[in-house]
């Protein structure tokens, strides 16, 4: 009977031990059950509060930490995670509010719609295909005559990390979404309602709470 119970332990540790994550920081490898986790804080850089003011245009950005953030199946290996990070903005117009959008980020443990996000792996880019922002005052239609807020690619990249205080960063956004050639619902993407090309100053190392 011991020899049946010492067993079934091993047996059911080896399938644990099978299922549990790998832990890397996130330079590691991908992988199936592996957690890219930011175990050397390069997130820190990115996170807290930007600030872009051009005449009469001003743009806010927040920016917080997101923990194991799912990547989906890493070819058919399993399930893998990744620290990223996330926020939301404010845009403006000779004082005048066009967009906020920090109703929709307002809890980081149940994040469906954020208006921004980003992958960095060395806490000095943002880098494009896992990057990007939602233009809630930018609108078009898809092929199925859906009406959709416009969703672009972000690149952020600072500009002087190491040599000086406060940081400056250069956001570039460009066109994510496609056009679905000849169909007759599909409209023309429109330009994003901020600029497109930003130099943002970090005013602060720490966002605004959410709630």
């Amino acid at each position: 009977m011991k020899r049946l119970l010492y067993i079934t332990v091993v047996i059911l540790a080896s399938i644990y031990a099978s299922q549990a994550q790998t832990i890397v920081s996130l330079t590691g490898p991908i992988g199936g059950n592996h957690y890219l986790k930011d175990l050397d804080g390069v997130r820190a850089n990115f996170v807290g509060t930007w600030r872009y003011s051009s005449g009469n245009k001003e743009f806010i950005l927040h920016i917080y930490n997101w923990d194991m953030k799912s990547q989906g199946n890493w070819w058919g290996q399993g399930e893998y995670w990744r620290d990223a990070l996330v926020g939301n903005y404010i845009y403006k117009e000779n004082g005048v509010e066009i967009i906020n959008t920090t109703p929709y980020l307002t809890d980081l443990n149940n994040i469906t719609n954020a208006p921004f996000w980003g992958i960095t792996r060395d806490g000095i880019e943002l880098y494009w295909r896992s990057s990007g922002i939602v233009d809630y005052g930018a609108q078009s239609v898809n092929g199925n005559c859906e009406t959709y807020n416009v969703h672009y690619n972000v690149g952020m990249q600072i500009l002087n990390y190491g040599n000086g205080n406060p940081l400056v960063a250069k956001m570039i956004l460009t066109g994510k979404n496609k056009i679905i050639i000849n169909h007759p619902c599909a409209t023309p993407e429109p330009p994003s309602t901020f600029p497109e090309v930003l130099q943002l100053v970090k005013i602060s190392n720490t966002p605004p709470p959410l709630n």
